[in-house]
């Protein structure tokens, strides 16, 4: 694999010459995927403060936090993220991305006894939304995940 900071950076300074706030943005959160948590939150702040509320920008940002947060062991924090990243990525109707948040966020609620039946939720849903991309072996998966989940909460 080559150089992607190149082209990120590139794809930014002409984002900056464009005065295009959402293409900055989306560089600025690919260069903060690649870069070390500090600098990565950096990033991230400067990509909220360009385009935050854009369709394009909000659920991926919110995302990429959580898996930062997640990756730090800030669980709580990432659980959060997770679940605020749902609604933007289905707005901007991101399949891919709203099922990477669905499943994070329920395998951090099924983590908690007294989540069981949210985490049973999140997994039914995560299902649909591999069904809708043609991935059955995940939705079935999905499907044991959210009866496990069902079968563990408390009554």
């Amino acid at each position: 694999m080559g150089d992607v900071a190149g082209p990120l950076r590139e794809a930014r300074a002409l984002a900056q010459e464009a005065k295009d706030r959402t293409a900055e943005a989306l560089a600025e959160m690919g260069l903060a995927v690649l870069a070390p948590p500090p600098e990565a939150r950096e990033r991230y702040a400067a990509a909220t403060r360009l385009a935050g509320d854009a369709a394009e920008v909000a659920g991926p940002l919110r995302l990429n936090l959580a898996r930062l947060d997640e990756r730090e062991g800030r669980a709580a924090d990432a659980r959060a993220g997770y679940r605020a990243a749902i609604g933007p990525l289905a707005d901007a109707d991101d399949r891919v991305g709203l099922l990477a948040a669905l499943q994070a966020s329920a395998r951090l609620a099924g983590a908690e006894t007294a989540a069981g039946l949210e985490a049973a939720d999140l997994h039914r849903r995560a299902a649909a939304v591999a069904d809708g991309l043609r991935r059955a072996e995940v939705a079935a998966a999905e499907r044991r995940a959210a009866d496990e989940a069902a079968a563990r909460a408390p009554r």
